[in-house]
């Protein structure tokens, strides 16, 4: 059994589809695949969303493409067999739970049939399956589930290969993620916000501007082990994110009742509009105090690290 693990987007959501850098962890959330033996074809069972394919059988289907793709990327067309896959990681929220998916798939076939995929290997097949889901994904998710760090990533816009570089902290930071349940999809949330940059260039050059400075003072912050500094630098790129359209009265709720409740900084991840935020805390304490506050207000909450 094989996993794939959620991520946070720490700095630069909806940015990194423009070349600007980000910042991205892993989390301990995940999505997990079992290999079986069967006789005839291929069969999957997502039991996240409910879904069973036999392969070829409706091509329409998005884990059907996907599963298109690894096995034209793996060499493992002509195989049979079945696969089981399930976790904890909650689907739609921004949590790269699509890239989780496909790395599990991708890490059990590379176990089970002794390919010998490299991580970088791994992470480039991911990062095709992905557009199955998201249409032009930025690489950033399937890059922290495969590598399962704390990482700066830059897009390659002429489409060659992703700048990738593994941060180190001094330890840990604690988080509480927090879940709307409202569903947004990416490539729309992405697609809005090309459109609104193409018919107000100036305000979103000028924004755009900003995001790029802050990552850097994030890095800086992160890597000095400044928690306070980072937590402001969170709370500076929420609000870019809301310039740019892709907030929602939920996602300011949870991160208002988080900062009254001690979080040291509060933001959306992910493609926003609904989905997912999360709120740095400076002790375990307060991540229990934050989660609750969460749960309060009626919403789902999960205690985490990123940086590990």
């Amino acid at each position: 059994m094989q996993y794939g693990y959620g991520k946070l987007i720490l700095f630069g959501e909806h940015f990194v589809v423009y070349g600007l850098p980000g910042i991205a962890s892993s989390i301990g959330l995940y999505t997990r695949c079992q290999f079986h033996p069967n006789e005839n074809g291929i069969k999957v069972r997502d039991r996240l969303t409910n879904k069973n394919i036999t392969l070829g059988e409706n091509k329409r289907e998005i884990l059907d493409q996907t599963m298109q793709i690894i096995l034209r990327e793996t060499g493992l067309n002509g195989k049979s067999f079945r696969l089981e896959v399930d976790g904890d990681i909650p689907v739609f929220g921004g949590l790269g739970s699509s890239a989780a998916l496909i790395v599990s798939i991708i890490r059990e076939l590379n176990g089970h049939y002794a390919l010998k995929l490299s991580d970088e290997k791994i992470n480039g097949i991911a990062f095709k399956a992905e557009h199955v889901f998201h249409g032009n994904p930025s690489g950033i998710d399937n890059t922290a589930s495969t590598y399962r760090r704390l990482l700066w990533f830059e897009k390659n816009m002429s489409g060659g290969k992703n700048k990738i570089e593994l941060l180190k902290l001094k330890k840990p930071l604690p988080v509480v993620i927090g879940n709307t349940k409202i569903i947004h999809d990416t490539s729309e949330a992405v697609a809005e916000v090309r459109q609104r940059k193409e018919k107000n260039p100036e305000k979103f050059d000028k924004i755009f501007a900003q995001a790029k400075e802050l990552v850097f003072k994030a890095r800086n912050a992160l890597e000095k082990g400044n928690i306070p500094k980072t937590g402001e630098l969170i709370n500076e790129n929420q609000k870019l994110l809301q310039e740019i359209g892709m907030g929602s009265p939920e996602l300011d709720l949870l991160c208002k009742t988080s900062l009254e409740n001690g979080a040291l900084g509060a933001k959306l991840t992910g493609a926003g509009m609904g989905g997912c935020m999360f709120a740095l805390c400076p002790d375990e304490k307060t991540q229990e105090k934050v989660a609750q506050a969460i749960r309060k207000k009626g919403f789902d909450s999960y205690i985490t690290s990123v940086g590990v």
